[in-house]
C-alpha cells in the first residue's frame, strides 16, 4: 500500500504526459493545416506608395461615403419611427378616451 497520496500523484504524472502528447499533435496538425493553406500568419500587410495629396482625397471621398451613409440611416430611422409614434400617439389617446366614458 502506497501512502501520502501516492495514487494521486502518479495521476497527475500521467495527466501531463497525455496533455504534453495532445499539445505536441495540436501543434503538429496547426501546422500541417498552414501548409495546406498556402501561408503563413506571419506575413506583415504590405500597402500602397500613396502620395499626401492621393491620400487626402481618399480620406475626403471615405469621409463623404461615411457622411451619406449616416444620413440614409437617420431618414430611414426617422421614417419609421414617426409613423409608429403616430399610432402609438393615436391609440393611447383612443384608449385614455374609451376610459374617460
Amino acid at each position: 500500500m502506497m501512502g501520502g497520496g501516492a495514487g494521486h500523484i502518479q495521476d497527475m504524472v500521467n495527466k501531463i504526459k497525455e496533455n504534453k502528447a495532445r499539445r505536441i499533435a495540436r501543434k503538429e496538425s496547426r501546422d500541417r493545416y498552414r501548409n495546406l493553406s498556402g501561408g503563413t500568419y506571419n506575413n506583415k500587410l504590405q500597402f500602397k506608395k500613396v502620395s499626401k495629396e492621393e491620400l487626402a482625397s481618399i480620406n475626403q471621398r471615405n469621409r463623404n461615403k461615411a457622411r451619406k451613409e449616416r444620413i440614409k440611416k437617420n431618414a430611414i430611422a426617422v421614417l419609421i419611427f414617426v409613423p409608429v409614434f403616430i399610432v402609438v400617439i393615436f391609440y393611447l389617446q383612443k384608449s385614455i378616451f374609451m376610459t374617460l366614458k
